[in-house]
């Protein structure tokens, strides 16, 4: 039998079952649905703790059926060996996590907000409208401030902020009757961002999950204007111009198509549905055009970060030989720039695969079986 690994077992959990297919998340956080023969062998190796070959002994099948699926569930992660995987592949990919919130204290987040849904809403609906016109009344508008004496609690709010933004989609999944998962930060490239584990999204019809995918944008859009009334009231305007801005210049980032923002996921679920054939070609060319604008995008920014601040952050660890807080900080920028680097060729490689399929698919170039 044709195995990619010595002795391959599960990597990865079962999400969900459904009456159609089971929902697999695998060891680097991909989503996958089983059906037919590849659920069941899931199943059995997650019900009585089977390898994949001693799974594979378990179906009645043809031999030749049991070695493409073993080499399918080993090239999807959904098998593999534990050992040599661990945590290096995440590493590499520039993707880790650190869960903040466990999942049980979210999915009683969002318990009580649904009890309260009606005043929360109506508060968010106020207040926004408060926020905003006080903010704009003193004066406000769109700067960034060179006055840092009020950096802790913008920070601060702004973190805030976001963690709500997450709380969002987590409610959006719990409205429609799924159970979300922890909310955490993560390193994604040189980026650290939030994330929200919404992966039973998958079990929802299209509309379901696009407004899974939007809702976060949508509550951010409202708490920012709150924080940004109360901004103005205890710190003044200025203060509140520089985390009005701050705030809306990330909500536009991640409302743009590009991978794995919550614009991308929405135009995936709506292109789903969409039945037209030109405005599904259209909406699915937009996706890959912004795709390949946010590769440009980091590019750029890893190109100062070799430039501009990786001198400066050597020639820092150079001048403090000793391990203190600062050095780790240098270290730590270093290491975002190295790993952002390896996350960029990563999703340039995938742009080129993309680009080819798209050549082959225009010029009508049969597919390689």
């Amino acid at each position: 039998m044709a195995l990619l690994t010595d002795t391959p077992t599960l990597t990865g959990r079962i999400l969900a079952h459904q009456k159609e297919f089971a929902l697999f998340e695998t060891f680097s956080g991909r989503v996958i649905r089983l059906s037919g023969v590849a659920r069941q062998l899931c199943e059995l190796a997650v019900r009585y703790e089977l390898n994949l070959v001693q799974a594979l002994n378990t179906l009645q099948a043809e031999q030749k059926t049991k070695d493409a699926l073993s080499l399918y569930l080993q090239e999807c992660d959904v098998f593999g060996n534990k050992r040599r995987r661990f945590s290096w592949r995440k590493i590499l990919s520039g993707r880790i996590e650190f869960p903040v919130f466990r999942e049980a204290w979210v999915q009683g987040a969002c318990s009580l907000i649904h009890s309260f849904r009606t005043v929360i809403f109506a508060f968010l609906a106020i207040g926004m409208i408060a926020g905003a016109s006080q903010w704009l009344l003193d004066g406000g508008s769109l700067s960034m401030s060179k006055d840092f004496e009020r950096g802790a609690p913008v920070f601060s709010l702004f973190l805030l902020n976001i963690m709500l933004h997450e709380l969002g989609h987590a409610y959006a999944l719990h409205y429609h009757g799924q159970k979300p998962g922890v909310i955490g930060l993560k390193i994604f490239g040189p980026m650290l961002a939030a994330y929200t584990d919404v992966n039973r999204a998958w079990m929802l019809d299209p509309w379901g999950r696009a407004i899974v995918s939007i809702s976060g944008i949508l509550v951010q859009c409202a708490t920012t204007f709150i924080i940004a009334g109360a901004l103005t009231s205890w710190y003044g305007v200025s203060v509140a111009n520089f985390f009005v801005t701050i705030t809306l210049i990330t909500l536009a980032f991640m409302t743009l198509p590009i991978r794995e923002n919550d614009g991308d996921w929405f135009l995936k679920d709506i292109t789903s549905v969409i039945q037209t054939e030109w405005l599904k070609s259209t909406l699915e060319w937009a996706r890959k055009i912004f795709w390949a604008l946010g590769i440009g995008f980091l590019a750029v920014i890893l190109y100062r970060g070799w430039t501009l601040i990786l001198p400066i952050v050597i020639e820092k660890i150079y001048t403090e030989p000793r391990i203190n807080a600062g050095s780790l900080l240098y270290i730590l920028i270093a290491g975002f720039i190295i790993m952002g680097t390896w996350s960029l060729v990563g999703m340039a490689w995938q742009a080129v695969r993309a680009i080819v399929e798209i050549v082959r698919t225009w010029r009508g170039t049969p597919q390689p079986a």
